[in-house]
């Protein structure tokens, strides 16, 4: 049996479903996704993801460009500039949706450590070696702070701190004991060298892998809360109420 309008099941190309649109309406029509969701309709639509003639930016990226033009703060706009090798205006719209999330542990590295309900609170229960728990939050310029609760039933160490953005790469490397923050060339050697080979230009003409810490001695059982700041390349810890820091170090970050 024929279907009583065989031309309607048909579907059309792509061009002519969006040449009727001008590009205003299509530019409201995306600015309705996040970030991931431009990136994607960048990749499978070549109206979206293709500059014009004579347009500096694809819809897309435009799309992304006005919604962080719109959205964003002063004091964000300090935190988030723009990376100069091509970053894309979704990707530093990305940036700003990140940096909105709430504060999370996204890696563990080492024994012992393991993550309760809420990922932003960890437990250690190993005895010796270090361990590490690490935020995806990655801090480009400006002023950052995030405030730790340690609560500490025997002697212990703990280092707050701020690293590269790079992989803890295998584990075995490390040898049972992972301590980003106090990696350096004479000690262990090969971890070392495998942080460093994950540079970027991102990181600048004298960017190194090694990361900056402060270490809190726990001496005794008791609940402790600590405030670390970022300020471009330094860093220190505040105990709540005692003003900025009672220590402050300038990092090589």
């Amino acid at each position: 049996m024929r279907p009583r309008d065989s031309k309607r099941a048909r579907p059309l190309p792509d061009p002519t479903l969006l040449e009727p649109l001008d590009s205003d309406l299509l530019l409201r029509c995306a600015s309705y996704l996040n970030a991931v969701g431009l990136a994607r309709l960048g990749r499978t639509s070549a109206a979206f993801g293709t500059p014009q003639a004579g347009q500096q930016r694809s819809l897309a990226n435009e799309a992304a460009h006005q919604l962080f033009r719109w959205s964003v703060t002063d004091e964000e706009r300090r935190c988030l500039p723009k990376h100069d090798d091509d970053e894309s205006n979704i990707g530093l719209f990305r940036a700003l949706e990140q940096s909105r999330e709430p504060l999370s542990f996204d890696k563990l590295a080492g024994s012992g450590l393991s993550l309760q309900e809420n990922p932003a609170r960890a437990t250690n229960t190993g005895r010796g070696d270090w361990s590490t728990a690490v935020s995806g939050h990655v801090m480009r310029g400006g002023r950052h702070f995030v405030e730790f609760t340690i609560n500490a039933d025997r002697y212990a160490f703990v280092d707050l701190g701020v690293i590269r953005p790079v992989s803890l790469t295998n584990e075995a490397d490390w040898m049972g004991s992972v301590d980003p923050v106090y990696v350096l060339s004479c000690y262990k050697h090969a971890v070392s060298e495998k942080l460093r080979s994950q540079r970027t230009t991102r990181w600048g003409d004298k960017g190194r892998a090694r990361s900056a810490q402060l270490e809190i001695p726990c001496r005794e059982k008791r609940r402790r809360t600590r405030r670390l700041t970022k300020i471009d390349n330094a860093i220190g810890i505040s105990r709540l109420g005692k003003g900025l820091c009672y220590h402050f170090k300038v990092a090589t970050l």
